[in-house]
């Protein structure tokens, strides 16, 4: 130790923290290869849908730039509604669209958020009932 440093014993210094095993037999271990067919049917379908809605935001984006035909508002905030709120809003902000109208982020923003309860109440209905 240096000039003034006191030492402490590792025990002393730490506490310990019981942190959750990631042992294979460990029963509160979840893995993908054991869901169910629900359980990974939802999973795909939410990866596929914030995919398609994070891609529709930059081909919206593209299309603004090159002056062309636009996909349509309605079509945007209804991937937000069935699920796709993550990849829009990553879609917004990757490619810098449509952050400046304040009326298409708030019904986004309202869109999502009834997905997103929605969402809530059926977990809430099938897991914990």
């Amino acid at each position: 130790p240096f000039r003034g440093e006191t030492t402490r014993t590792p025990s002393a210094s730490r506490k310990r923290i019981n942190r959750p095993s990631k042992k294979k037999d460990d029963p509160n271990r979840m893995d993908i290869l054991e869901m169910n067919n629900t359980e990974f049917t939802a999973l795909v379908y939410l990866i596929a849908v914030n995919l398609i809605s994070f891609c529709l935001f930059g081909i919206d984006k593209r299309r603004a730039i090159k002056g062309v035909s636009r996909i349509p508002e309605r079509r945007l905030h209804f991937m937000g509604f069935i699920g796709g709120f993550v990849g829009g809003y990553g879609g917004m902000v990757f490619f810098r669209h449509k952050t400046q109208k304040t009326g298409f982020k708030i019904a986004f923003f309202f869109a999502s958020l009834l997905s997103a309860a929605l969402l809530f109440f059926l977990i809430r209905q099938v897991y914990f009932t």
